[in-house]
């Protein structure tokens, strides 16, 4: 699994408007990016809801996902 400081470096490029949150469409493509053959996107996506239910996600809270997948 990856190390805190690699998954700062993906939550940082991938988060394209440097708001210090990823938004879906961001959590998406740094899922994607690094987890090529994804099974089952929806499921991150019930997952970003459950724990960004404002839409944005932290960096603490994509470790979590992250580690889900």
């Amino acid at each position: 699994m990856s190390s805190k400081d690699e998954l700062r470096q993906i939550f940082e490029c991938n988060d394209f408007d440097k708001n210090g949150s990823l938004n879906l469409d961001e959590t998406m493509k740094a899922i994607n990016n690094v987890k090529e053959n994804l099974k089952n996107p929806e499921t991150v996506e019930d997952d970003f809801r459950k724990l960004a239910p404002n839409g944005e996600l932290s960096f603490e809270d994509f470790c979590k996902l992250f580690k889900g997948f």
